[in-house]
């Protein structure tokens, strides 16, 4: 009878302790389940690569692209979305800038065989008919009639030397080709810069939309404690309207996040020359893996710098080829031809062949050629301060965006650190709970604090992430 009367008394006691603590169960099931999260994210986090990965620009250079980072708000591969290096790839192909360089690429390709054509000798043929009877005014004193005449014949003309005029001539259009493609590559890579961005952007938008619920779902939760506080008397007014507030900030900040979803892919339209219906397709975008960048800018590899020198490669062609207008023209010419009078004849009476040498050299053409010389050192050294400017431009721009890597990867330690302090703030306020010590609105508080902390975390990965992706276009 006593065993029965204390196992009674037992589950009596059992039972209210339940009763007592069934709210504190709910939150405890809740800051399990975020703890797991927290714990998955963490995992998550990107480790420092071993492997150097080099973006090229370049459409013809073949790309490793790396593997993409698991999280619970940004999709991986095995999920499909949007992945950064097949929109690449797709602006490579169709954006409209790139396809008007290579346009012009091609032009100059066409340019160097035209030049290759000075070579070759020339041919033309040539009619005439005159009739001397319609002409009132002509006279002739060996015929006393007038009279018709017909020729046609074929000339022949081939430059044996011109200074080497031809040469230089190729020589100038395959520099231009040369600098269109450094060209086409330096367009590539302020296309890619603005994709990037563009795709970053959006990325922090996904974060954010997928973030803000779950904090204003929690700030609802704080709101309906408060207003059964303020029934009761216990708290006034003033922290309901906080959250309120706070509730209200959250709704603004979503839309615009999704405002700037959409002028993201606005954006990202006009470089892929695509239509809003093409992102109905993939409902996400992927986080592109971390990995390890050169921070030294080498500026025998910068585009700019070998955009510059092809610039005064081509001046300096120039004024090769002004050089050659002052030189004599030896040229090989040759012509046959028929003439024949009142009729149309093609007998070998009245055929005449010829060759010979021409040798023309220009007198006062000098003095015009001096000109234009001066006017190309001009040119020289105007392509020498736009080498340096673009070097040098270039140079400061690295160095720009190496000083916000730095600044991110500093930002991004300091929420981590911070992001575990209020992590620990949080258990240490659930174990003052337990013991009656708290209040279930503080626990929200801090709950809401750290979805906070998460989503500042994780928007300061994607800028570490991105700000590595434009240093690596610009070196």
């Amino acid at each position: 009878m006593r065993f029965f009367i204390l196992i009674f008394c037992f589950n009596f006691l059992l039972g209210s302790k339940l009763l007592i603590s069934s709210d504190y169960q709910e939150m405890r099931e809740n800051l399990r389940e975020l703890d797991h999260r927290l714990d998955n994210l963490l995992e998550s986090m990107p480790p420092n690569a071993n492997q150097e990965s080099k973006i090229s620009p370049s459409p013809k250079t073949d790309v490793d692209v790396p593997n993409i980072q698991k999280s619970k708000y940004i999709k991986n591969n095995d999920l499909g979305g949007w992945d950064l290096f097949v929109l690449r790839e797709l602006a490579l192909r169709h954006s409209p800038e790139l396809l008007i360089k290579k346009a012009e690429t091609s032009e100059f390709e066409k340019e160097v065989s035209v030049s290759k054509f000075g070579y070759y000798p020339t041919a033309s043929a040539k009619v005439s008919y005159n009739d001397y009877a319609k002409i009132s005014q002509f006279e002739t004193y060996s015929e006393p009639e007038p009279y018709k005449t017909f020729s046609y014949g074929l000339d022949g003309r081939w430059t044996l030397y011109n200074g080497f005029k031809t040469r230089k001539q190729v020589k100038q259009a395959n520099l231009e080709l040369d600098r269109s493609r450094i060209s086409l590559i330096f367009e590539e890579q302020a296309v890619l810069k603005k994709l990037t961005n563009h795709f970053f952007t959006a990325l922090s938008s996904q974060v954010k939309l997928k973030f803000l619920p779950e904090i204003e779902e929690v700030i609802n939760q704080r709101l309906s404690v408060y207003k059964k506080q303020l029934s009761s008397g216990v708290v006034d007014s003033l922290l309901v309207n906080n959250a309120v507030r706070d509730l209200e900030n959250m709704r603004s900040q979503s839309l615009e996040s999704e405002l700037s979803m959409e002028l993201a892919k606005a954006e990202m339209n006009l470089l892929l020359d695509t239509d809003e219906k093409f992102w109905g397709n993939q409902d996400s975008f992927i986080l592109p893996r971390d990995f390890k960048i050169d921070s030294i800018f080498k500026i025998e590899d910068s585009i700019s710098g070998k955009l510059g020198q092809a610039g005064i490669d081509i001046a300096k062609s120039k004024y090769e080829l002004i050089e050659s207008e002052a030189s004599p023209v030896l040229e090989l010419i040759a012509s046959t031809a028929h003439n024949s009078r009142n009729r149309l004849a093609f007998d070998s009476t009245g055929h005449e062949v010829t060759f010979g040498l021409n040798l023309s050299v220009p007198i006062s053409g000098r003095f015009l050629t001096r000109r234009k010389l001066e006017k190309a050192k001009h040119e020289i050294n105007k392509s020498v301060l736009l080498k340096n400017k673009l070097t040098k431009q270039q140079r400061n721009q690295f160095e720009t965006e190496n000083f916000k890597l730095v600044q991110s990867e500093k930002t991004l330690k300091l929420q981590e650190e911070l992001w575990k302090l209020q992590k620990e703030r949080l258990d240490n306020i659930m174990s003052m709970f337990s013991k009656r010590m708290s209040d279930k609105s503080v626990i929200l508080m801090e709950k809401e604090t750290l979805l906070r902390r998460e989503m500042a975390l994780e928007l300061s990965r994607l800028s570490y992430i991105k700000q590595k992706y434009i240093l690596d276009l610009i070196n």
